[in-house]
């Protein structure tokens, strides 16, 4: 799991833009596949994980991120 999360990190980290390496839709959701297969592997048909646990509502596409502002954070 910890795999798919550093390759996701990697994907969207801000270096990429100095290595000229374009953020698409596809390679984002080809991301989010490998996660939503990490986490059905540790947790198959999200037996156990609660509704309200964030993981599985990302997943499940119950998250609009177009109201989320993130400048607050730092994931890096």
């Amino acid at each position: 799991m910890m795999g798919e999360v550093l390759k996701a990190k990697k994907y969207i980290n801000k270096q990429q833009v100095g290595l000229k390496v374009p953020l698409t839709r596809k390679g984002l959701q080809d991301c989010l596949d490998g996660l939503r297969g990490a986490v059905m592997i540790a947790y198959p048909g999200y037996f156990s994980l609660p509704e309200y646990e964030p993981a599985r509502e990302v997943l499940e596409n119950k998250i609009d991120f177009q109201y989320i502002q993130t400048d607050f954070y730092d994931v890096f």
